[in-house]
């Protein structure tokens, strides 16, 4: 399930030893494995810095077919000189909504997404593709029902049809 207009990027956040978000980080190790089997090592993984200690994997295909196909993924990511990383992809890797009307501000808005228990999205990180915040990602803090919160407020307040995908739920 590639994200809307390219590849599926894995989002991730990569702290040293000491907790603190690790910037500048250009050497990766990725390795996986799919449905429970032995480690692959990706040989030249593409990784990009989004900023504030958040990186972004760009899944491969065979990844990518897997998670399509209900298997789970575990991904042991490593960068020279901090905390290595493990992460459990998710069967169902994004899942991707629209800025909904309603009370919307920089740090909490209405979404599409079906209403949810109380935290269900909390935890997963919003990435925005369309409208004057695109490309921007912050982790959501709580959510109650369609309306997603954040510690880190975006930069504006969002569109109503501004369009975003979660990922690492």
């Amino acid at each position: 399930m590639p994200a809307p207009g390219g590849d599926f990027k894995f989002v991730f956040y990569l702290r040293d030893y000491a907790g603190d978000p690790v910037t500048g980080a250009t050497s990766f190790t990725v390795k996986y494995s799919i449905g429970g089997g032995a480690l692959t090592t990706e040989s030249s993984p593409t990784v990009e810095e989004l900023g504030s200690g958040l990186y972004a994997w760009t899944v491969p295909t065979a990844v990518l077919s897997a998670m399509k196909t209900h298997e789970h993924v575990t991904a042991l990511i490593q960068a020279t000189g901090a905390v290595d990383v493990v992460y459990r992809l998710p069967t169902y890797p994004l899942t991707t909504g629209e800025v909904d009307s309603g009370s919307n501000s920089a740090s909490s808005f209405v979404t599409t997404l079906s209403s949810a228990a109380a935290d269900f999205y909390a935890g997963t990180f919003v990435c925005f593709t369309t409208g004057n915040l695109a490309l921007q990602v912050r982790k959501v803090s709580s959510s109650s029902g369609s309306t997603l919160s954040f510690d880190t407020p975006f930069t504006e307040t969002p569109a109503v049809g501004d369009k975003f995908f979660l990922v690492n739920r």
